[in-house]
């Protein structure tokens, strides 16, 4: 049977946000886009294809849409 998502897109932006953000307690100036806030941004592209992914078990799951990295600005410049 076909597995549902098990990561929503929702979860993988809050995964790379707000929660380090505030596992390190600097989610007042980092993780958000709020006024003041270091414009610290990573531009994602969703792509679909066949891919496989890898947990930490070493186990290979299966997908058809994968991120890949497209632009990161750090203190609001481009890199």
């Amino acid at each position: 049977p076909a597995l549902s998502p098990l990561i929503t897109v929702a979860d993988i932006i809050d995964m790379v946000t707000a929660r380090p953000a505030a596992l390190i307690n600097r989610d007042q100036l980092l993780g958000t886009l709020q006024v003041g806030a270091r414009a610290d941004v990573v531009a994602l592209a969703l792509s679909a294809g066949s891919y496989s992914f890898y947990d930490f078990a070493g186990r290979v799951l299966t997908g058809t849409q994968a991120f890949s990295l497209a632009n990161v600005i750090v203190n609001g410049a481009l890199h």
